[in-house]
């Protein structure tokens, strides 16, 4: 499925992922074991993606959910396994995303808030693993366009700071990791945007 989508076939590629959905389902009754119920989810957020993709955002939100709900059990049913709360926030934030895209601001904001304290604790738990950072950095800039869209550009641009200091401090712990710099140039531009758009040129050109 993601080899068909990846090379310009759309159609081809969601009944692919939809065979794979079908024998996972069954899999994943037969068996509940995590990675079973793991790998079911993962096939719910690629044929969602997809769905929003090629213009069917209702499906896609009913995909995205479908996802969400899985991870959130997995999530739940073994706290300890950070990975599972990691997904769980991509969901939060995929379903924001779709949200945002349909008008639904006031929901998408809800999702990407879930997402960020998701990816907040996982960060201050694991300070070591730079994946969080980035996560959390990712969800600080989301919400921060919302905010942005929604009149709200002080708030907006505490979160542009807070993803440019992220940023900053991956980067300056991981010099070689190109990712992380390249975040940090995506963070200066969303807050240099901000700051034109609301009188402060000299601000954003700094």
């Amino acid at each position: 499925g993601i080899l068909l989508w990846s090379t310009g076939k759309p159609a081809e590629a969601e009944a692919r992922f939809r065979s794979a959905l079908a024998v996972q389902q069954e899999l994943a009754d037969e068996d509940p074991a995590a990675d079973l119920r793991g790998s079911l989810a993962s096939i719910h957020n690629s044929l969602g993606a997809l769905l929003a993709q090629t213009g069917k955002p209702a499906e896609a939100e009913a995909e995205f959910r479908e996802a969400l709900a899985i991870r959130q059990k997995l999530a739940d049913d073994n706290p300890t396994v950070t990975g599972f709360r990691n997904d769980q926030a991509t969901s939060h934030s995929n379903l924001g995303v779709l949200l945002s895209d349909k008008g639904k601001k006031s929901e998408a904001e809800a999702e990407f808030r879930k997402a960020l304290a998701l990816r907040q604790k996982l960060a201050d738990d694991n300070p070591a693993v730079t994946s969080f950072c980035d996560g959390l950095a990712g969800s600080r800039d989301s919400l921060g366009w919302l905010l942005s869209q929604t009149g709200r550009p002080a708030e907006a641009e505490a979160e542009f700071r807070e993803e440019e200091a992220l940023y900053q401090k991956l980067v300056h712990d991981n010099p070689a990791v190109t990712r992380f710099r390249n975040g940090l140039a995506a963070s200066h531009h969303s807050l240099g945007w901000l700051l034109s758009q609301t009188g402060r040129p000299a601000e954003a050109e700094a």
